[in-house]
């Protein structure tokens, strides 16, 4: 298999931005401070030039496309209006209850724009928090680009979240308004409204409105002058009124969105990113990454919530023109003969998704036999978590017919997008675990973590690091930028790096794998979850009164969740089985995943440092001994 993807990678003939292309591009640049300063100019449609890509490209806290003016709606929907895309599907969405609905380019930019207008009427003006907490339905998506719009800074948070979670946002980052929906499917109908409802009542900071979708059409509390229906404040705009809205024009260092993240911190924040340099990298890693066509349609599993929802399921393909195709709920065992039933109808072309749905999908072919042959498919993408071999392959036998490529991209949440890939027509060599090579621009280097110095060799392990920075890095933790410089920024023989918290190697070639996380992060289907979320939920139980938990790797398991428990009293051991299933209701509450650990052990007490941190290096060692 992996010759046959090599010759397939190497033989790819790309529509844009080949090899020798980025070759010729990089040469011409003289370093990277050009190489951002030409992409700018060549992708992006400015209203006021820049003057410079940048002051100083060492220094991670420069600002990016100094004095440049930007609309950014403009680049991601309102020129396709005038180039033929009119009439071209944006989106096309399906429900988990088999309802349908289509958006052309020029259907989602007026609806768009008429809720931009009904979002002015309620007084939101450029810079202010609005937080939208919503399934994936096609309002989300109108919501984030109305805010856009209109100069609004959006964050899109997860609605498995719980109550306190959400609560501890509108504190933490101070929205005026939360739009959300009725409630959504999830195996069961979850009532969203009822969480906001409890949300709003226990945090200090209220948003003063909320703005409700109806999905589900069930009855649900609305209290007077705070919660609006989102359809009554569409449905009262005149489109040509709307339409002749004035757009928000950005200084290109402006913050576009914000998205929640716990990577390095122990309680959630929310990063910025800056308008220009995302939209810049959106538009040029989804073209270098997926090579898009005119008759292209897109399926990206990744909810929106995530990075990568927003760089590769609507900022990116929008700015190249594409098609999208958004699934309201997850592919499983099964509903698996929905995954051929999409593919066949809606002519999927190419297709994002983790190892696990891979897994999945796989795992339905043996037991239900209800795999069907595939002809549209042209490219199989996968992140977020590790590959194996046997789902690999059988996806590449089975859905690619051995004749188109699939491969692997990191994204980083910090980055604002992928960082390293690899690249049909572009990379030389596929190895199978390998997250490929850095993409054009990243500069990306491996640190000894002891010494300070540059890793080299192949197989030798280190941090993963960015050695310069580029446009679309965050910006910073909102409302403290100190947080940011203390977390991420970090100097080894007096040289500044900017932390993932991931471990790496070289295997060759430039190719990067992936050791795992060096803090107390979790992957955990393309997403992030900090293990401090996991243990707080644990210590809710009445009965725990202190715990850790650690992540290791198991030859026989792989990657294993092991939770350390101190009871606050003796119990008898017939009665741990009742308080595990008891903890894992918690988790589900109050993180709002899935993640139960597979061991947990009952222990006197947890190692700690004399700071209190815990020692997790020695649960780590007792971990692998006990598995």
């Amino acid at each position: 298999m992996v010759d046959k993807l090599n010759r397939l990678c190497v033989e790819y003939k790309r529509k844009i931005y080949s090899y020798d292309d980025i070759k010729q591009f990089y040469e011409k640049s003289r370093n990277i401070k050009q190489f951002y300063e030409e992409l700018a100019k060549i992708l992006l449609e400015w209203e006021e030039e820049f003057i410079t890509s940048c002051y100083d490209e060492n220094s991670f806290e420069t600002n990016w496309f100094l004095n440049g003016k930007i609309n950014p709606i403009k680049n991601i929907l309102k020129d396709h209006l005038t180039k033929g895309r009119k009439n071209k599907s944006a989106i096309i969405w399906r429900g988990a209850d088999y309802s349908e609905r289509i958006l052309t380019y020029q259907s989602l930019y007026s609806d768009v724009s008429k809720f931009a207008s009904a979002l002015k009427k309620l007084n939101l003006k450029k810079n202010d928090n609005i937080l939208i907490y919503m399934p994936n339905i096609p309002e989300l998506i109108i919501a984030m680009l109305a805010c856009v719009k209109i100069g609004v800074v959006h964050t899109v948070y997860h609605p498995s979240y719980s109550p306190e979670n959400l609560a501890s946002r509108f504190d933490d980052c101070k929205y005026k308004v939360i739009i959300t929906a009725d409630g959504y499917y999830s195996k069961n109908t979850i009532n969203l409204k009822k969480k906001v409802d409890e949300a709003i009542s226990i945090a200090r900071h209220k948003p003063k409105l909320c703005i409700v979708v109806k999905r589900l059409g069930q009855r649900i509390h609305m209290k007077p002058l705070r919660d609006l229906w989102y359809h009554d404040l569409i449905s009262d705009e005149d489109y040509s009124r709307a339409f002749a809205i004035e757009e928000a024009v950005y200084d290109a260092n402006d913050t576009l969105f914000s998205l929640i993240t716990s990577t390095h911190l122990k309680e959630p924040k929310a990063l910025g990113y800056r308008v220009a340099g995302f939209l810049l990298w959106a538009k040029f890693s989804y073209a270098l990454l997926f090579d898009p066509s005119e008759d292209d349609v897109l399926w990206n599993t990744a909810d929106i919530a995530w990075i990568t929802g927003h760089v590769y399921k609507i900022y990116g393909p929008l700015l190249n023109g594409q098609t999208v195709f958004i699934y309201e709920d997850t592919i499983d065992i099964d509903n698996a003969y929905n995954f051929y039933e999409f593919l066949d109808k809606y002519n999927i072309t190419k297709f994002y998704t983790t190892p696990t749905i891979l897994n999945r999908l796989m795992r339905a072919d043996e037991k239900k036999g209800i795999f069907r042959r595939q002809n549209h498919l042209r490219l199989i993408a996968t992140g977020g978590e590790k590959r194996d071999e046997e789902s690999l392959n059988w996806a590449f036998v089975k859905l690619l017919n051995r004749a188109h490529p699939v491969i692997n991209i990191l994204t980083i949440t910090e980055a604002g997008g992928a960082v390293a890939a690899q690249i049909p027509g572009y990379s030389k060599i596929i190895d199978l675990f390998a997250v490929g090579e850095p993409l054009p621009g990243i500069d990306i280097q491996i640190i000894d973590g002891k010494t300070g110095g540059v890793v080299k060799k192949h197989h030798t392990k280190g941090e993963l690091v960015f050695a310069s920075p580029f446009p679309s890095l965050t910006s910073g933790i909102c409302g403290n930028k100190q947080i940011m410089k203390s977390i991420y920024l970090k100097e080894y023989n007096k040289i500044k790096y900017f932390r993932t918290g991931d471990g790496g190697e070289y295997i060759g070639n430039n190719y990067i794998n992936l050791l795992g996380r060096l803090d107390d992060v979790l992957h955990v289907g393309g997403k992030r979850i900090n293990m401090f979320m996991i243990e707080d939920a644990i210590k809710k139980h009445r009965f725990i009164k202190d715990t850790a938990v650690v992540n290791v790797i198991d030859e026989k398991r792989g990657e294993t969740l092991v939770a350390f428990c101190v009871l606050n009293k003796n119990l008898d051991e017939s009665l741990y089985d009742n308080i595990f299933r008891e903890i894992n209701e918690l988790i589900i509450d109050y993180v709002g995943e899935v993640i139960f650990p597979d061991v947990y052990k009952i222990t006197t007490v947890i190692p700690k440092t004399p700071n209190g941190e815990v020692q997790r290096d020695i649960l780590k060692e007792v971990a692998i001994q006990m598995l």
